[in-house]
């Protein structure tokens, strides 16, 4: 038999045996690659449609679900800084929770990589000064920023923070949320911003309006609390609760809400249920906003003693309290106290009115009240024991 086939057999079968496992390994990494890669494109591109479409918090899952593959380049690490830049610029209160220093790099990446999105970086290191109060430099580069883009939310939202912020210049403030809200109509949170604003200036028919809008598009607690709290003023009570119902079964642990939702009962006479959503309030937080609504509470039931030990605890912390000071002297006279009651009253009406208007329209109503009290009392002469 020659041997000689039979090596060279067996050196093939050798040989193969070597470079099958070999050849394999290298089709199946090339494969695995070949899918990776693919994968990339498939979630990059849709990153990249999410963002065009106006979406960055979208692209930016996109793009983060392949970022730990091998093919994931430099320049798509500056698309992710470019992503973050755009949420936090449309979210200044998300931007003050979030490492400083993150922020800018993220900013100076994108910066470098993507200068047609100069307007929304000037704007997103406006915020970064607002969060510093550092108010002139914050304001400039927001107008910097439009005076590039004049459509640029993110700079009109800064604005309209800042000019809040200051107080004095609500109207500008409103004037900036009016040009967001025409970029982006249908954003809930910054008509509830406005709605807010109006609310702080006591214009609660236009806060009842963009509330009223708001909650059309998306409920939440906070539109539903303010909402309640603007139909208060206006004396709409049961609307006013109904809201402020729904509010604390959104958000339980909203101090605010469960302490309007008290007043609104009381001034509908359901004093159980006023009495009940005001000790929830107590629960959560005792403050002494809510501890003196309770007391007025307790003084409308003709609960004269547990008013007066919660009002004596008042008080003590601040005895010049003008409120406080009438509330004590209303439950001093269901106390059989009319004397001191009378103190009080004559006490109260002996001060100046404050500067502020809002604060004297309130004090003039209190000066009425202590002196139809005080007539009351004067046409009983004497002290019960």
């Amino acid at each position: 038999m020659n041997k000689r086939p039979v090596a060279v057999i067996l050196a093939a079968l050798v040989a193969a045996g070597l470079l099958v496992p070999l050849a394999w390994t290298q089709w199946s990494r090339f494969a695995r690659d070949q899918e990776d890669r693919d994968t990339l494109v498939r979630f990059t591109t849709l990153s990249e449609t999410a963002f065009e479409a106006g979406d960055p918090a979208k692209a930016l899952v996109a793009l983060n679900r392949v970022r730990g593959s091998r093919f994931f380049s430099a320049a798509l690490m500056n698309r992710l800084s470019r992503y973050r830049v755009h949420i936090l610029a449309w979210d200044p209160e998300e931007m003050a929770s979030t490492n400083a220093r993150e922020v800018l790099l993220d900013i100076e990446l994108t910066e470098e990589s993507f200068p047609g999105d100069r307007a929304t970086t000037l704007a997103a290191r406006g915020h970064l000064e607002l969060t510093s109060r550092a108010m002139e430099k914050a304001r400039s580069l927001y107008e910097e920023a439009l005076a590039a883009e004049p459509d640029n939310g993110p700079a009109h939202l800064g604005l309209a923070l800042l000019y809040r912020s200051e107080g004095d210049d609500i109207a500008l403030s409103v004037r900036h949320l009016r040009a967001l809200l025409e970029i982006r109509p249908t954003a809930v949170k910054y008509r509830e911003l406005l709605g807010s604003i109006y609310l702080s200036k006591n214009d609660m028919d236009s806060a009842i309006a963009e509330l009223e809008a708001s909650l059309k598009v998306r409920d939440g607690p906070r539109t539903r609390a303010n909402l309640g709290r603007a139909l208060l003023s206006k004396g709409r009570f049961e609307e006013a609760a109904r809201h402020l119902t729904r509010a604390t079964r959104m958000e339980p642990d909203d101090l605010e809400s469960w302490a309007d939702l008290g007043q609104a009962h009381l001034l509908l006479d359901n004093y159980h249920d006023a009495e009940s959503a005001l000790r929830t309030a107590l629960d959560i937080r005792p403050t002494p906003a809510v501890q003196m609504r309770l007391a007025t509470l307790l003084n409308v039931q003709k609960r004269y003693y547990e008013a007066f030990g919660i009002l004596r605890e008042l008080a003590a912390a601040n005895d010049r309290e003008p409120v406080v000071r009438l509330e004590m002297a209303i439950a001093l006279k269901g106390l059989g106290k009319p004397r001191d009651a009378a103190a009080i009253c004559r006490e109260l009406l002996s001060l100046a009115e404050p500067d502020d208007e809002t604060l004297s329209m309130i004090f003039k109503q209190l000066k009425q009240r202590a002196s139809a009290l005080l007539g009351s009392l004067e046409s009983h002469q004497g002290e019960s024991p």
